[in-house]
C-alpha cells in the first residue's frame, strides 16, 4: 500500500471514447501496468517505463508498447474472453 493512490479513472478530454475506454480497461480494471511495468528499488512502478515489460519472480511480462508488436494480433472477441476469464 506504500504507493497506492485511491481514485477513479478520469477520461482524457483530447482523446476519443474508444481510446478512453481502452485506457480505463488497461489502467483501471485490468491494471496491466502492475505486471508489465518495471519497478524501482522500493517497488513503485516506473512511470517513465510504463508497459515496457518487467521480470516478476521467474516470469517475464512482455512489453505492451509499440516496441513489441504482437506476433498474432488478438481479435476483440479474444481480448474480451481473456479479460473475462484470465485465460489466453
Amino acid at each position: 500500500l506504500l504507493f497506492f493512490k485511491p481514485g477513479r479513472y478520469e477520461p482524457v478530454a483530447t482523446k476519443d471514447a474508444t481510446w478512453n475506454r481502452g485506457a480505463y480497461l488497461a489502467e483501471g480494471i485490468s491494471h496491466c501496468a502492475a505486471c508489465h511495468t518495471p519497478r524501482g528499488a522500493l517497488g513503485a512502478e516506473r512511470k517513465d517505463k510504463a508497459y515496457a515489460g518487467a521480470a516478476i519472480d521467474n516470469w517475464i511480462a512482455p512489453p505492451l508498447d509499440k516496441t513489441n508488436p504482437a506476433p498474432i494480433a488478438w481479435s476483440q472477441a479474444e481480448l474480451v474472453a481473456y479479460l473475462g476469464t484470465g485465460v489466453s
